[in-house]
């Protein structure tokens, strides 16, 4: 019912709380980007440090609040692209 009645703070707290995750993780960049100039890639964190560059629409498919989970459906394409 708060959320209902004061969606203006509510936007504004969950601008905060995203701004806190965010800035709680690392940016390490295991690879380079293997990607042309013309395709749109995401920095997908495989942990909370490192980073590797996935394409856009295949980071955007696998969305999930779920931080895990997340990681989970996309472990099996960061394996194809950057084999260990």
């Amino acid at each position: 019912m708060w959320r209902k009645n004061n969606r203006s703070k509510d936007r504004k707290t969950r601008r905060c709380n995203n701004h806190s995750r965010r800035s709680k993780l690392g940016y390490n960049e295991l690879y380079p980007n293997p990607y042309p100039d013309y395709v749109e890639v995401d920095w997908h964190h495989i942990n909370d440090v490192d980073v590797v560059a996935i394409p856009r629409w295949l980071h955007k498919k696998y969305t999930n609040p779920d931080r895990v989970a997340h990681r989970r459906a996309l472990e099996m394409y960061v394996a194809i692209i950057y084999p260990t």
